[in-house]
């Protein structure tokens, strides 16, 4: 472990729960930005010529109509042209994402030694994809078994509100105390 992760190893000793994020934390991607996985499904033929800003655009259509809540990816699809052939693009992203996904070594061997330690381990994340999805990248990444992935499009809730936190305290019968 870095002296990093050792600190937030020694920092979780008094917590039987530790919470992270998911994306540029736990997983992270050989991409210069998030928008350039739409660029990269294009040049894979994964989706058609155009895909890129016409898929940008669903995303702040989707947003736009639900500027106090996260939007599922359904809702950014139903954003999408029909003649751009919208079935199976979002499955197809989930596949892009699955691939684009790298462990954050560091946090992988913190997770590992948190998990030896009898830790509960949960993923956050303010996010469109669903949780199952999440819980395949960290599963593909090497991570062990999370107690609890929790994405924000599920539950209409964003962590900056601090209601996706607050779900996760309820729903896993923690205090604030207890999660760190």
């Amino acid at each position: 472990m870095t002296d990093f992760t050792a600190g937030l190893a020694k920092a979780a000793d008094g917590y039987p729960a530790i919470g992270f994020d998911v994306f540029g934390t736990l997983l992270l991607r050989d991409l210069a930005k998030p928008t350039d996985l739409f660029a990269w499904m294009e040049q894979s033929g994964a989706a058609p010529r155009g895909f890129m800003p016409l898929r940008v655009g669903a995303e702040k259509k989707a947003r736009a109509a639900h500027p106090h809540a996260e939007v599922t990816l359904a809702e950014i699809y139903g954003e999408m042209p029909p003649s751009v052939g919208r079935a199976g693009l979002a499955s197809k992203e989930c596949a892009a994402e699955l691939q684009a996904g790298t462990a954050n070594l560091p946090l992988l061997a913190l997770c590992k030694a948190l998990r030896a330690a009898g830790k509960r381990l949960y993923a956050i994340s303010d996010i469109y994809l669903p949780a199952a999805q999440l819980q395949a990248m960290l599963h593909r990444c090497g991570y062990p078994e999370f107690d609890g992935v929790y994405a924000s499009s599920e539950y209409g809730v964003q962590k900056r509100s601090g209601k996706l936190f607050a779900l996760v305290l309820k729903k896993e019968g923690l205090l604030p105390r207890q999660l760190l």
